[in-house]
């Protein structure tokens, strides 16, 4: 049996990988990206029909972590609504954290043989189905990081919505969710941030049904827009930001701080919150036992947080074409400060970032735009981005807009990022060439960095060694699993899709 799924495997994985070894620029685009003749669904062009449909995905989350252990206890409750002209008899779920179970797909690919460990990754303790209005045990399997409920008779018609509750938990890794979460220590405390940290839906669209693509790690989001409401309980003295709105700061920030973060949310400079000085003050008027901080975020693909009791905070006005306002923030141990790091300028930059992008393409939707400065490199959520610590001024700029620019793509485009990231990663890169330009008089322009031209040099020029290298390998349509790591992000993520975007614009 084990020699027939390793056949399997290397068949698939050749059909998979293999391409003509002569480069075809005229393959760029294949029929399988986009072959619809158009429909009440959707037009020829792309365009939503009048028919259009997207199914919804509401969350309520409620979760506990505890310093001492690492470990998160959470419950989610998701009320699913099915638009789909379609029965639904079974749904998907995304279990990310999964990802370090030696029981995933990346864990079979890259350690056949693996001895069994199921200490990482999530705790499924229950499941459970609303039926005849009250909870039922639903009926489950879990593959590596995906999760099929099996409907049975229940199955949910057009129109219906399924209300699902799971209660689970995990052990924070240092470095975990393929790299988009983690923990570091700082002279003042440790730095924790949150990602995939409860189970999501998967996406069933009218292109594919339900979306599977299990996480590897290179590639990743693709979820459907819904509400979500979810409160982080943890010790007293641990500041938390997260995306979307804090609901309850009236009820749990001290008096000073709730003066300061006012301040900032009228303020076009950046505004101190809480000071390096000021470390071993906590912000919530509490000063003992546990806080509860409770977030809300609407119209949004999911959420991210990040929390330490080393945080320094800060904030302004981020200004709208429209009038309306959002805040800028930025939350970073003191170390980011040192050395030539520029964190002091995170929020100058998360701002100067927004507006511009606001202003050129799409006016950003949401009411915080936040940055947080821990171990993980630079990645994205919506409204809120993991930045690098120790990022120097240039770089603090590239992941200020680069990270926040996701927001647009692929957060409010809501297109997959698992099966085709340029079309997030190139659009992002597009935008942010122009960013460079406008910041600041162009202090950091021109853009020349390892998202777009790495050697410094014409852009143009740069992408020819990539072509070669990429001979007989991966295409722009690749999805980020199939392909070599250091292909990537100058392939499927960057190079030659923004700079096609710049020749369209310039054209």
């Amino acid at each position: 049996m084990k020699l027939l799924q390793y056949v399997c495997l290397a068949v698939l994985c050749c059909s998979y990988f293999s391409t003509n070894a002569q480069y075809k620029p005229s393959k760029l685009f294949s029929d399988n990206f986009y072959n619809h003749k158009g429909d009440a669904i959707r037009s020829a062009s792309g365009k939503p029909g009048n028919a259009y449909w997207q199914n919804r995905a509401d969350y309520k989350v409620q979760a506990t972590f505890d310093t001492e252990t690492l470990k998160l206890d959470g419950s989610v409750q998701i009320d699913y609504t099915n638009n789909s002209p379609d029965e639904l008899q079974q749904l998907w779920l995304q279990l990310d954290q999964n990802i370090l179970n030696s029981n995933s797909r990346v864990k079979q690919l890259r350690q056949p043989g693996i001895a069994t460990d199921t200490t990482k990754g999530y705790t499924i303790s229950e499941v459970l189905i609303l039926k005849n209005a009250s909870w039922q045990p639903a009926n489950y399997v879990i593959d590596g990081t995906r999760m099929q409920i099996r409907l049975g008779d229940e199955i949910i018609a057009s129109g219906q919505k399924a209300q699902l509750k799971i209660n689970y938990s995990y052990i924070l890794q240092s470095k975990g969710g393929g790299g988009r979460s983690g923990y570091m220590d700082t002279k003042n405390g440790r730095v924790y941030e949150f990602s995939y940290w409860y189970p999501r839906m998967c996406v069933y669209d009218d292109y594919r049904g339900w979306n599977t693509l299990p996480f590897i790690g290179g590639g990743e989001m693709y979820l459907d827009y819904g509400n979500i409401d979810y409160s982080i309980t943890v010790p007293a003295g641990e500041l938390v930001v997260g995306s979307g709105t804090l609901v309850n700061k009236n009820d749990i920030l001290s008096a000073k701080t709730l003066k300061r973060l006012e301040q900032a949310e009228n303020s076009a400079k950046t505004v101190m919150i809480r000071k390096a000085s000021e470390l071993k003050q906590p912000v919530t008027t509490a000063k003992n036992g546990m806080v509860t901080w409770h977030f809300k975020m609407d119209n949004t693909r999911d959420v991210a947080w990040g929390m330490s009791k080393a945080f320094i905070w800060d904030a302004a006005k981020i200004e709208l074409p429209s009038g309306n306002t959002a805040l800028a923030q930025s939350a970073y141990p003191v170390e980011g400060t040192e050395q030539g790091r520029a964190w002091a300028r995170s929020t100058e930059m998360l701002k100067g970032a927004v507006e511009n992008f606001s202003n050129k393409w799409y006016e950003y939707p949401y009411a915080t735009a936040t940055g947080i400065g821990g171990s993980v490199g630079g990645m994205e959520f919506p409204g809120l981005a993991f930045n690098t610590y120790k990022a120097e001024p240039y770089l603090m700029f590239l992941l200020a807009a680069h990270e926040i620019g996701h927001s647009w793509f692929p957060m409010i485009v809501g297109s997959d990022e698992r099966r085709y990231p340029f079309m997030d990663e190139g659009f992002n890169t597009f935008m942010d060439i122009y960013a460079h330009d406008d910041f600041n008089g162009g202090e950091f322009a021109p853009k020349r960095d390892g998202e777009y031209a790495p050697g410094k040099g014409n852009p143009a020029d740069e992408i020819i060694p990539v072509i070669e290298a990429a001979k007989g390998g991966p295409t722009l349509l690749t999805p980020a699993d199939a392909q070599k790591r250091e292909l990537v992000h100058p392939m499927a993520y960057l190079h030659r899709p923004s700079d096609w975007y710049c020749c369209v614009k310039l054209s």
